[in-house]
């Protein structure tokens, strides 16, 4: 485990980019904890079910728990964990292949570019759930 964080402490070193979209990505995924937790309140102490979802066709079909808006925030830090873990190792040349080996940089920048796409569709994904609670 400790050289695996060595290996993506390296990656964001030596990429000054990377890093930059990382603490966005990192920034994206406290929001969409905070936003929520900040708008929701008063709907929370009003009552312990709030919409989960919303159809064009019936309106709102769900109802849960309001601690099921984590899922999203959650469901963030594990793909921008995953890609950043993916991308040092195809940067540090640890995943072999023809393919790899030709466009080790391109792939590295693609994935840790994918972060910052994935947290920003998550986010979105938030404030309409934060919209639909008000």
């Amino acid at each position: 485990m400790k050289t695996r964080l060595l290996l993506i402490h390296r990656y964001l070193k030596e990429h000054i980019a990377i890093r930059a979209v990382c603490i966005l990505t990192f920034a994206l995924i406290v929001g969409m904890v905070v936003f929520p937790l900040i708008r929701l309140m008063p709907v929370i102490s009003e009552s312990t079910f709030i919409p989960l979802h919303y159809n064009i066709y019936l309106g709102i079909d769900r109802f849960g728990p309001w601690g099921n808006y984590l899922i999203l925030p959650i469901l963030a830090l594990v793909f921008a964990l995953v890609n950043l873990f993916v991308a040092s190792s195809i940067d540090a040349g640890r995943l072999r292949g023809e393919v790899l080996e030709a466009s080790r940089d391109f792939l590295s920048l693609v994935l840790a570019a994918s972060l910052a796409a994935n947290a920003l569709v998550l986010s979105a994904a938030t404030v309409f759930f934060v919209l639909l609670n008000i």
